[in-house]
Formats: structure tokens, C-alpha cells, sequence
């Protein structure tokens, strides 16, 4: 792969580097815009209906890319313009966060046991547990920063579910983040998706 996300602080965020005559850099903020980012997570199988791009700010600033101009329809960053001039460019550099604000948390037991709950469009929704198995579950631990997952179905814990609304997940296992994963329409009768997050 010859674009990745680094020195953020998870996978799908971070400072976006180009790998360019065999070194990794920076693309320069200047003109960087939205279709430019949403090539990017594409790209990195992020399912983000609107991902953000930011100033990144930290170490590791150097630029190797003066500009780069999408259409905003390309599969791969390597079909848009590039240009290494970077004679217009200041030291900012582009940060990316391919999350599009989807987040996962635990509720009804402790902070690493739980009913599995994801946050869609400001919403939290449990997550269905028809269909939910250890690769969706290792994909929601990750997305927490926990390593292991072992997911679990139907069981009653002490606090009861805060979500109303469901949604059903489909992960293949080698996701970061849910965002990662397909989204479904959950069946009629759903029970509630728990995990233990190790």
C-alpha cells in the first residue's frame, strides 16, 4: 500500500503519508480538500459517509507531496493528480480521521464486558446479535483498543440496555474499526450482542 495513517492515535486516524521514491512523507495542507479525503479512506476500506481531514500537528512534519487534486470517484489515490512543488506550501501537513464519527461502547456491565453498542448518525444502537460472531466481535474490541474479544449472545447482565434502536454488522475480522464493517437492516427479532473485551 503506498498511503497510510501514522503517529495518530488509532488506525483510521492520523497524519497522512505518501510512499514516494522509496520514502514515506507528508502531503501538504494548503490545498487539501474533502474528495481528496474521501479517496483516501476509501481506499483504506473505510466506509465513512463523510470522514474529516484536519491539520495534523506533532512530529514528523516533513512534506513529500506539494498537492494532490482527486475528482473525488477514484478507487486509488495513485489515479489523482500529484504535484511535488512545494514551494506554496507552510509546515502544516494533512491529518485524516476515516471514523466518521462512528463510535462503540459497552454498556449494562463494566468497561470491558458488555452489551455491544455502536453510534451511527449521533444515535446508539445495539448491535443485533443475529450474525454477531468473534470476527465482528474482535473488530468492535479493536475499535475500544482492546486486542482480544470473545463474543457472547442473550446474556442478561446486571444494567439493563440504553439503546432502543438496532444494528446488525457484518466483519470479516481483519478490521480496525467498525467503520470498516458492512452495516445491515437487523431482522425482526433481535437479541442483544455482548462481548468480553480482553
Amino acid at each position: 500500500n503506498n498511503i497510510r495513517l501514522a503517529y495518530g492515535p488509532d488506525p483510521w486516524k492520523g497524519k497522512l503519508e505518501v510512499f514516494y521514491n522509496n520514502q514515506w512523507g507528508g502531503v501538504c495542507m494548503k490545498l487539501w480538500n474533502q474528495r481528496n479525503t474521501d479517496v483516501v479512506c476509501r481506499m483504506m476500506s473505510y466506509n465513512s459517509a463523510r470522514p474529516n481531514y484536519y491539520t495534523f500537528h506533532g512530529t514528523h512534519m516533513n512534506i513529500l507531496i506539494g498537492d494532490i487534486q482527486c475528482r473525488g470517484n477514484e478507487t486509488d489515490i495513485g489515479l489523482c493528480k500529484a504535484f511535488l512543488d512545494k514551494s506554496n506550501c507552510t509546515d502544516e501537513v494533512v491529518g485524516i480521521d476515516c471514523s466518521d464519527g462512528m463510535q462503540a461502547r459497552l454498556t449494562g456491565g463494566n468497561s470491558s464486558m458488555g452489551y455491544a453498542q455502536l453510534q451511527e448518525n449521533g444515535s446508539w444502537k445495539q448491535i443485533c446479535s443475529s450474525g454477531w460472531n468473534n470476527e465482528e466481535a474482535a473488530v468492535f474490541c479493536r475499535t475500544l483498543g482492546f486486542s482480544v474479544a470473545v463474543a457472547t449472545t442473550n446474556v442478561t447482565l446486571s444494567n439493563g440496555v440504553s439503546a432502543s434502536e438496532y444494528q446488525s454488522i457484518d466483519c470479516s475480522g481483519w478490521e480496525d474499526h467498525i467503520n470498516q464493517c458492512r452495516l445491515q437492516n437487523p431482522p425482526i427479532n433481535c437479541g442483544y450482542a455482548t462481548v468480553n473485551c480482553l
